[in-house]
């Protein structure tokens, strides 16, 4: 052996698993001989390069007796040869990306070759190219401004950085970057980040058979495409990653797989090429296996269609069952595998709703980059759709009110990608102003390269010029727009709108549109991420049967509270896609609005008639019942004829009487608004005897309802305080009603009502109730004039004035509606013989 130049053999295979330990110990006793076969395998130019790295001279003779003695060339020229056997593809491709040609076979010449010219780090970067073409896991970013110039630079002066970043923002540790790790290329740069260290002998917590996941964190910068890759599992290092080389690079990224332009995607291409019959012997793609959802025969089940075992071409089959048995359809197919240039490929359907988007996600059983391009490429040629790339769902089920459903939950910035339908947006934000639209443009800073959204002459930073890199623009939901749609709406089909109501449940603010449909009036919600209902105001709703139809502009929280308030949902996006057809019809809300009413008004019945019956127990055995089961006949009974009545209670913080309601009614071209507050006082006693403190809490009641958000925002008048009893006046004038008379800051009228006037009013009302709710703001006018007394209006009453209303009161109310109605009467027949019964309990 002649001198040659010591190489440090240990730092080229520095981190490079390998057997070069038990080479070294058992070379003479076997692994000489085998390193002979393989020196007597390999071609001259390769012998050449062999020799020089050993220092053999191949002028001398015995070059093969040189070789093989033990030495740590040779034992390393073995150890080389062994590791390679399943890595020369990736040495080619490596090579290829660096501009060189290497064939098939070379393989071995062409790393000595490195090695000699100085590359110390080729057999570690093999290594990590193997793993990175390995892997299935990576995501494509596009750079949306410029990647700098300095970037290799700029990664290795902040690679401590980027490592504190990964271990602080992932449950991983053990994250470290060498020089080593960063493979150049002509057009692009990888950059490995190891997480082996210590870790490596660490076994995963959930068995020791499992180790953990301690493969190279891979991140690629391609200049010539604008791109950056990830590769990775954990979403976690990826985000972490994705987020410390924008802030490192002054770069901003969005997602590269989607397909922005509908021409490059034919759905129809692929159904009729999935089901040709006519396959040549020449065909690029052999489709091998399907599975599809469903088959059209019923019952309808999951089906696979396969000859995957025999490498035999199965669309003839498919044609042959697709009229009867198969429905070809892309959204119909969960998965499939095709063999190309001799590679086999699985391809799985992904269809997003949620994010909207249907991707074919493939794994291409090949580790070579170029080939994998090739196939995707052939695919798409033939199929017409593209692999692994995001395509607009509703470019696939042309289902347009999905789209619209999406838009209305508010789309971001990055997110409008997904839309592509400018002539849909337009509509949405100008035609039918449902929608808000932000422009907003992207600049960066020429000096310090910040970031910024918002609109600005300089950078607010250093004062240098600003340059505009990106535009788009966000949408949200105009709560404002959709209430005006809803009402114009209402209105071309001749319902009433009776204005915005507010209530506030549970500390929570509700605005609800009034909707009148015949004597109903129902309550029309928007249920949007900032007042979507909760498990709370969904169960007061449903207690206080308030006839709610739910507007969803694609935002519930949960389903089952939707059904649970007697309502229906009003599907916006629906209604939306309809009436940009021109097929909305003209009875699209009156029909889910006369649903709501009936549905509601069925249960009101259904309760008043229990509570009928209950409350005349209540009262004629106070001593076996509660309070609490007072106040709930009451309400029930007074809901069948105050339709917007509703029960408070605990439904709001602080002490609040037991319900509120409110009588619409018209006289002339002037439209009245009028409320009440209700809180039941239930007694063993025959007459009431009201504390002072009770008296005081009434005052304290009527002041909570005079500032509450429903009276104040709305056009309403807070006019009565009634307090609901089962027993005489007693003291009521003397304490409660002049407690609530010297109230400075209401000056509406006490009303004293007992039990028995519900007891005639609900006879009175189911005798005529057809005739009443077709007279229902004549209803109202009278029933409030009852509550005030007979008076529109009270001025300087007395301190201790108060209305006390008995069943004594209930034949005149009806008298007074039967007096004003300009067609048919009302027949009280009934109420007066449960009048005349006398054995109403008290």
């Amino acid at each position: 052996m002649s001198d040659g130049v010591k190489r440090d053999i240990n730092s080229l295979l520095e981190n490079v698993p390998s057997d070069y330990a038990k080479y070294e110990d058992k070379w003479s006793e076997t692994y000489s001989d085998k390193f002979s076969n393989i020196l007597s395998d390999i071609d001259r130019d390769t012998l050449d390069v062999v020799c020089e790295f050993a220092g053999v001279d191949m002028a001398g003779g015995g070059i093969f007796s040189e070789l093989v003695k033990k030495s740590k060339e040779s034992v390393f020229l073995f150890t080389l040869y062994r590791f390679l056997n399943d890595k020369q593809l990736s040495a080619r491709e490596l090579a290829h990306k660096r501009g060189e040609q290497v064939t098939q076979g070379t393989e071995y010449r062409y790393v000595i070759e490195r090695i000699l010219d100085g590359d110390k780090n080729i057999v570690y970067q093999i290594l990590l190219y193997s793993e990175w073409l390995d892997s299935n896991n990576k995501s494509r970013y596009n750079v949306r401004n410029t990647i700098p110039d300095d970037y290799e630079k700029r990664f290795e002066d902040n690679a401590r950085g980027i490592q504190l970043s990964l271990s602080r923002g992932t449950r991983a540790q053990n994250f470290r970057y060498s020089n080593k790790g960063k493979l150049s290329f002509t057009e692009s740069t990888i950059f490995a980040i190891s997480r082996q260290t210590s870790d490596t002998e660490k076994l995963d917590v959930t068995g020791a058979q499992r180790r953990r996941d301690v493969r190279n964190v891979f991140l690629e910068v391609d200049i010539e495409a604008e791109q950056i890759t990830i590769d990775t599992k954990s979403k976690g290092i990826r985000e972490t990653l994705l987020t410390k080389i924008e802030e490192v690079f002054s770069i901003l990224t969005a997602e590269a797989d989607l397909v922005d332009d509908e021409d490059n995607v034919s759905r129809s291409r692929f159904e009729k090429e999935f089901a040709r019959h006519d396959i040549d012997d020449d065909e690029e793609i052999t489709l091998l296996n399907t599975e599809f959802r469903n088959t059209n025969v019923q019952p309808s089940l999951p089906i696979s269609v396969s000859k995957k075992s025999a490498e035999r071409e199965i669309r003839p089959v498919l044609s042959a069952l697709s009229e009867e048995i198969i429905n070809i359809e892309l959204t119909n197919i969960r998965r499939f595998w095709f063999r190309c240039e001799g590679v086999d490929v699985r391809v799985t359907i992904e269809e997003n709703v949620e994010n909207g988007y249907l991707r074919l996600n493939s794994i291409i059983k090949t580790r070579s980059e170029r080939k994998s391009s090739r196939i995707r490429k052939k695919f798409e040629d033939v199929f017409g759709i593209p692999l692994d790339k995001k395509i607009p769902l509703h470019w696939i089920t042309k289902a347009r009110a999905d789209l619209i459903s999406r838009m209305l939950k508010g789309v971001s910035y990055w997110g409008t990608r997904y839309i592509q339908d400018d002539e849909l947006t337009d509509a949405l934000v100008n035609d039918l102003s449902v929608l808000n639209r932000t422009e907003v443009n992207r600049t960066q800073c020429e000096g310090c390269e910040r970031f910024y959204n918002r609109a600005h002459d300089d950078c607010p930073n250093c004062g240098n010029d600003l340059r505009i890199f990106d535009t788009s623009f966000e949408l949200d939901l105009s709560t404002k727009g959709v209430r005006s749609y809803i009402r114009e709406k209402a209105k071309s089909e001749n319902l009433v709108y009776y204005g915005v109501k507010r209530e506030k449940i549970y500390g929570n603010g509700y605005d609800f549109l009034q909707i009148g449909a015949g004597s109903d009036i129902v309550r029309v919600f928007l249920n949007t991420p900032d007042s979507n209902l909760t498990s709370g105001s969904a169960d007061h709703l449903r207690k206080s049967i308030q006839p709610v139809l739910v507007v969803n502009p694609g935002t519930v929280i949960d389903e089952s509270l939707i059904e649970e308030v007697t309502s229906e949902v009003l599907d916006l996006s629906e209604m939306i896609d309809r009436d940009l057809k021109g097929s909305l019809g003209n009875d699209y809300i009156s029909q889910k609005v006369g649903r709501v009413a009936r549905n509601t008004q069925q249960r009101i019945t259904d309760n008043a008639v229990d509570a009928f019956k209950h409350i005349q127990e209540v009262c004629s055995n106070p001593e076996d019942h509660r309070g609490e089961e007072f106040e709930q006949d009451a309400f029930h009974i007074l809901k069948q004829t105050v339709s917007s009545l509703e029960q408070w209670g605990t439904k709001r913080t602080g002490n609040q009487p037991d319900g509120f309601g409110e009588l619409f009614f018209y006289k002339g071209d002037r439209n009245y608004f009028r409320s009440f507050a209700y809180d039941g006082k239930f007694t063993t006693s025959d007459e009431l005897s009201m504390p002072t403190k009770e008296a005081a809490t009434l005052s304290d009641y009527a002041l909570r309802i005079y500032k509450s958000e429903e009276v104040q925002k709305s056009n309403t008048k807070f006019r009565n305080f009634v307090v609901i009893t089962n027993a005489e006046p007693g003291n009521f004038g003397s304490v409660g009603a002049k407690k609530l008379n010297r109230m400075q800051s209401w000056d509406g009228v006490p009303v004293l009502m007992h039990s028995d006037f519900l007891l005639a009013l609900h006879i009175g009302f189911n005798e005529n109730s057809e005739a009443i709710r077709d007279n229902i703001h004549l209803f109202y006018e009278q029933f409030y004039k009852t509550l005030n007394g007979g008076k529109m209006y009270h001025q300087d009453i007395d301190k201790e004035f108060f209305v006390h209303v008995t069943k004594d009161d209930v034949e005149p109310l009806f008298e007074s509606i039967d007096d004003k109605m300009e067609e048919s009467g009302l027949d009280i027949t009934e109420l007066r013989e449960f009048l005349e019964e006398d054995i109403i309990p008290v």
